[in-house]
């Protein structure tokens, strides 16, 4: 039995060969590469297909890519599936990715495959092709499809509001879409929506349309005004609606997550709110406080100096040593901050100054953005790569953070 066993094996694996080498045979006439796409979170259903059309568009020679996809995950937005369908050959195929997934490795070598290498981060991968447009689009027929829903639903002209997308992340998606998952470690990214209830009154005291985006939440914004709509508690929300509305947005204001990735895809001004990693691209950024925690009672306001929070940044060694996820820093007895309303609305109108060509610093900031840049944010790796800004605001505010004198 067991000589049959290994006979089986050795015919198996002398097939898989075979078979390799046909493909390899097949791309030199037809040229393609396979990809395994993820589905179930819109980060990766968005940004992979785009950041693989942008690659196919530097190249000189014309490649098809084949989009391997599971069939038995779901996914995480229908409307942006199908805007991908018209780049790219889908095959929806439990038996066939999973042959991909254990041929992987040899369908690189054999140039059959193609690497994104994301463990970088998306917003380094971006850099690869910077000088690159995007490359997925909403059709005019849709363009005309969200502008009637807009005004049907909400009011809003797309032709005369400016609409800003303000998002706040929570459990409620993960938690809902694979709750068979422990996402716990997770959230330290989550913030209160209601700390963005001063900026929204201002936005729309300002004459924009606020939209709260997201695609289940956990509670409502404690505000209420004509041109805020609390999106996810609507009756129009859809998945259609869940990617126009950043496709036409004037800014989009969030912490790091799936939907706040679509502001990438298409290259729309981000203020990302809350940032624990520097791998995210963005128009400016706003961190985190990290701080040491006494008890669940008695809390600290012994904050970290950078020296010593960079540490807990991106899969650092340290936390690695520990066998800890990177955003879980509680076992360390030490806690992340959520932004305060304050801090936001100022990083919210700098990012307006930013986007309209207002923006002017005194000396003293200018200085500051040298400083930080020269002894903090060149620590990280591919930080040269990496278009992420620190709000001006914030490093005024909090200095003493960063630097000793």
């Amino acid at each position: 039995m067991l000589l049959v066993s290994k006979i089986v094996k050795q015919i198996l694996y002398f097939c898989s060969y075979f078979f390799l080498f046909f493909l390899k045979f097949i791309s030199w006439i037809f040229p393609f590469k396979f990809y395994l796409l993820p589905t179930e979170r819109l980060g990766h259903l968005s940004q992979e297909p785009e950041l693989l059309l942008r690659k196919k568009a530097r190249l000189s020679k014309k490649i098809t890519y084949i989009l391997i996809v599971n069939p038995l995950n779901q996914i995480a937005n229908e409307y942006f599936f199908q805007l991908i369908q018209s780049h790219f050959i889908i095959v929806k195929n439990y038996f066939f990715h999973y042959l991909v997934l254990v041929f992987k490795s040899k369908l690189i070598s054999l140039n059959l495959y193609e690497d994104l290498n994301i463990t970088r981060g998306f917003g380094v991968c971006y850099s690869d092709y910077k000088n690159v447009p995007r490359q997925i689009s909403i059709s005019e027929t849709d363009l005309e499809k969200g502008k009637n829903l807009l005004h049907s639903l909400y009011g809003v002209d797309i032709n005369h509001d400016r609409i800003i997308c303000i998002f706040a992340r929570d459990q409620g998606y993960l938690n809902k879409v694979l709750p068979e998952n422990d996402w716990s470690y997770h959230n330290d990214r989550d913030i209160d929506v209601n700390v963005f209830i001063k900026s929204i009154e201002h936005l729309v005291n300002s004459g924009f349309k606020v939209f709260r985006i997201g695609k289940f939440a956990l509670e409502k914004v404690q505000y209420e005004h004509p041109n805020f709509i609390d999106y996810p508690f609507s009756k129009g929300h859809s998945d259609f609606l869940d990617v126009f509305l950043i496709y036409i947005s004037y800014l989009v204001i969030g912490t790091s997550a799936g939907i706040t990735d679509l502001a990438n895809v298409f290259e729309r001004p981000y203020l990302c709110i809350g940032q624990i990693e520097p791998i995210v691209r963005c128009t400016l950024f706003i961190p985190k406080k990290i701080r040491k925690r006494i008890t669940d009672v008695a809390k600290s306001d012994d904050y970290l100096h950078s020296n010593e929070s960079k540490k807990y940044f991106y899969f650092p060694i340290e936390i690695k040593k520990l066998g800890l996820q990177y955003f879980n820093i509680s076992k360390l007895g030490l806690e992340y901050l959520d932004n305060t309303p304050e801090e936001i609305y100022l990083a919210v109108n700098e990012t307006l100054a930013a986007i309209e060509n207002r923006a002017h610093f005194s000396e003293n900031e200018l200085n500051l953005i040298r400083r930080y840049n020269e002894e903090y944010w060149k620590d990280f790796v591919n930080s040269d790569k990496l278009n992420s800004p620190i709000a001006v605001s914030w490093l005024n505010k909090y200095k003493d953070l960063y630097f000793s004198n």
